[in-house]
């Protein structure tokens, strides 16, 4: 199943999120590090929004739901915190599969020859 996305596009996210992850984590030195090898070019995403737009209408709901549950004052987590909880939300609310059963066992008929009766006895 192919998602349509092309390899820059989905670096692009990569990186936002990790940029905004280590932003708001104040992460400094990491950032400075980051930014050295992996420098913002014009295929950069800088903004929240446009990162949980790319991450599809679940993510926007998550925001959506953090922040009508948090204090004004506080900010909302990191886009990327708001994707894991989203996706184990996601997986809790799965139905969970039937275990199938286990293949009936049928016994095995073995040819034996004459011969190695014989050998055998």
């Amino acid at each position: 199943m192919s998602t349509g996305l092309q390899p820059s596009l989905a670096e692009s996210i990569s990186e936002g999120l990790v940029r905004e992850y280590l932003f708001r984590h104040k992460l400094a030195d990491t950032i400075a590090a980051f930014e050295g090898e992996r420098p913002r070019d014009d295929r950069s995403i800088t903004n929240c929004n446009a990162l949980r737009k790319h991450l599809g209408p679940g993510v926007e709901k998550a925001a959506a739901k953090a922040k009508k549950l948090s204090k004004p004052e506080e900010s909302l987590p990191p886009t990327l915190e708001l994707t894991v909880r989203y996706l184990l939300a996601k997986v809790a609310a799965a139905p969970t599969p039937m275990p199938m059963p286990a293949p009936a066992l049928t016994p095995q008929r073995v040819r034996v020859d004459d011969d190695e009766l014989a050998r055998t006895s």
